[in-house]
C-alpha cells in the first residue's frame, strides 16, 4: 500500500543497530523532513545508540528497543513475561498513529517491529531474511554506488522524495563536547592529536596491531600528533597490547568513556583513521580528515566529506564479509601498510593544517564568544523558511556562535530549537503582526 506524500504525517525509522549504520542512515531525518509537510519523526533504536540520535534537532522522538531484554527473556524460558513484554510495546506503537514505518534494516526482527508499529505503509528492504508479508512494500537496496549510505538514500528516492545532498546528521550534546574537551586536556595534547579506532567485533576487518604501533610513531614524527586509542570496554586488552608497543606517542582511552565522549573527542580531532567501525564512520560524519582501512568490507568509497579517503585493496576473494576464505591470514588487510596511510594523511591534511589546523567544531568555552546571533521567525510551521532558519542556527552553533530565537509561542521550531539555542516564546498572530 502506497499513501501519498501529503497523507504521511508521522513516520517510525527502524534502524536500531549498529553504531555505523545508524550514522549513515542519519541523513534519511532531514530527507523525510524536507519532503513531507513537517512530519513527526521517531527513530526505533538500541539503548546504548540512542546518544547519537537524541540530540537531534529534527528527529521528535528516540525510542528505545532493549533487544537484549527480549533475547533474554526468549532464551530463559520466561515466555509469559516475553509475550507481555511484546504486548506493552505493541499498544505503545498503536498509540503514537504511525502512517509509516521504514525497516532500514531488513531483518526477520525489524520487520516483526514494523508490524509492531501498527503503521499503515510498512516500507522495508529486500534481503533473504523471512517476514516479507509484514511489510506492506519491499524495495532494493538500489545500485553498488559505493557512496556512503546509498542504500538509505535509495530507500528516501523510492518514496517519491527528491534527491538532495545526503550527508550523516549527528548532534552531539553540550555535555559531551565539555567532557570530550575535559578529557582532552587532561592528556596533555594541547588539543592536538590523531584518533585511531581499531577495533570491532569481527577479526577480518581488524588491521594488523604493529601496524598501528608503527604508524603512531610515523604520525608523531611526521604531524607532531600523538594518536589517541578509542574502543569499548572489549577493547581494553587488545588496546593495552598495542598502547605497550608505543607508550610515548600512544594515549589509550579505550573502555574509558561513552560512546558520546567519544564521538566529542572525534569531532575536535586533526585527524582519525580507523577500519570498518562505528568511530571510523563518526569521524567522516564530522567532516574530519579520515583515512578509513576496508578489507574483508567494503561499505563505501566515497562520501560527502571530501577530507575522507578510503584505502580498499580489492583481491578475487573481497569482500568475503562474513565468511573468508584465507584461513585467518586476512591478506587483504595485511596489503595495506603503514606508509599507504601516511601518504593518504598527506592528502587529507594540507601543509598548513598539519601543525595548526584542529578544525575543532565546539570549544564551548572559548568560541561561544565570537559572535551572537539574534534570529526571528514568525511562522508556526516548520517548512521551507523555519527549516532554513533551524540549519542556520544548528550549522551556526557547530561553529562555536551562540544563538538566540524569537519565534511564535508553542511553535514548531520553538522545541526543535533548544539544542542550539536560547529560544524566546512570544505571542504573535503571523508574519505581518506589527507587535
Amino acid at each position: 500500500m502506497s499513501m501519498p506524500l501529503s497523507e504521511i504525517r508521522s513516520i517510525l525509522i527502524i534502524r536500531p543497530s549498529s553504531i555505523g549504520d545508524i550514522v549513515m542512515a542519519s541523513p534519511m531525518i532531514m530527507a523525510l523532513k524536507e519532503g513531507y509537510q513537517d512530519p513527526k519523526i521517531s527513530w526505533l533504536v538500541d539503548p546504548s545508540a540512542i546518544e547519537l540520535l537524541r540530540y537531534n534537532p529534527l528527529l521528535d522522538e528516540v525510542i528505545p528497543w532493549d533487544k537484549d531484554r527480549w533475547k533474554r527473556l526468549w532464551r530463559e524460558g520466561h515466555l509469559f513475561t516475553f509475550l507481555r513484554e511484546i504486548s506493552r510495546f505493541s499498544k505503545q506503537m498503536r498509540a503514537r498513529h504511525f502512517d509509516l514505518a521504514l525497516d532500514a534494516q531488513g531483518l526477520l526482527r525489524s520487520r516483526l517491529l514494523a508490524r509492531l508499529s501498527h503503521a499503515r505503509s510498512r516500507v522495508g528492504f529486500e534481503s533473504k531474511e523471512p517476514g516479507r508479508f509484514l511489510m506492506t512494500r519491499i524495495i532494493s537496496r538500489g545500485p553498488s554506488s559505493k557512496h556512503m549510505g546509498s542504500e538509505y538514500e535509495h530507500m528516501v528516492k523510492e518514496l517519491g522524495i527528491p534527491p538532495s545532498p545526503f550527508s550523516p546528521d549527528v548532534v552531539l550534546s553540550d555535555e559531551a563536547l565539555q567532557r570530550g574537551k575535559a578529557v582532552v586536556d587532561e592528556t596533555g595534547t594541547s588539543g592536538r592529536y590523531a584518533v585511531f579506532c581499531p577495533f570491532t567485533t569481527r577479526p577480518q576487518k581488524h588491521w594488523i596491531r604493529k601496524r598501528w604501533t608503527d604508524l603512531a610513531r610515523a604520525i608523531y614524527e611526521k604531524f607532531g600528533l600523538p594518536s589517541v586509542l578509542l574502543g569499548g570496554p572489549g577493547d581494553r586488552s587488545e588496546a593495552s597490547a598495542i598502547h605497550t608497543q608505543a607508550p610515548d606517542h600512544i594515549i589509550d582511552l579505550s573502555g574509558k568513556l561513552s560512546l558520546a565522549v567519544s564521538g566529542a573527542i572525534i569531532s575536535m580531532s586533526a585527524l582519525a583513521i580507523g577500519v570498518d567501525t562505528g568511530l571510523t564512520h563518526m569521524a567522516v560524519a564530522f567532516n574530519r580528515p579520515t583515512v578509513a582501512l576496508f578489507g574483508a568490507t567494503c561499505p563505501y568509497l566515497y562520501s560527502q566529506n571530501q577530507k575522507a579517503v578510503v584505502l580498499y585493496n580489492k583481491l578475487p576473494c573481497s569482500p568475503c564479509k562474513r565468511s573468508p576464505t584465507c584461513n585467518g591470514d586476512y591478506t587483504c588487510m595485511k596489503s595495506i601498510g603503514v606508509q599507504d596511510v601516511l601518504a593518504a594523511n598527506v592528502s587529507t591534511l594540507q601543509p598548513d593544517q598539519q601543525r595548526t589546523d584542529q578544525v575543532n567544531p565546539v570549544d564551548p568555552v572559548k568560541k561561544r564568544r565570537m559572535m551572537h546571533i539574534l534570529h526571528i521567525e514568525t511562522g508556526r510551521n516548520l517548512y521551507g523558511g523555519a527549516l532554513q532558519v533551524l540549519y542556520l542556527m544548528k550549522g551556526l552553533a557547530k561553529a562555536g556562535c551562540s544563538n538566540s530565537l524569537v519565534c511564535a509561542r508553542e511553535s514548531a521550531i520553538a522545541a526543535r530549537s533548544n539544542p542550539f539555542s536560547t529560544v524566546h516564546q512570544v505571542s504573535m498572530q503571523g508574519d505581518m503582526d506589527p507587535r
